[in-house]
């Protein structure tokens, strides 16, 4: 999960990812960072946390071509070093 997905997308595409997930809570317009990941010809999708209610999708599940629902929170809470 980062902070501004969308100034990454490019990287990502001209690194040569054919998929980008983004998290729907990391993203300000997540309507236009999906048709920014497809205007660089990814495939995208939606990543949401485990406390974030499914239906907040609804208005974009049709750009996407998957969704990934998180079984945890990001970040490294109960990482051990």
């Amino acid at each position: 999960m980062i902070e501004n997905p969308d100034q990454f997308i490019p990287a990502f595409a001209e690194a040569g990812a054919t998929w980008i997930l983004v998290h729907q809570e990391a993203c300000t317009h997540l309507n236009r960072t999906l048709h920014l990941i497809t205007d660089h010809g990814c495939k995208p999708g939606v990543v949401i946390n485990p406390a974030t209610p499914v239906h907040a999708l609804d208005e974009v599940l049709d750009l996407v071509h998957h969704v990934l629902v998180m079984s945890v929170n990001p970040g490294f809470a109960g990482k051990i070093y």
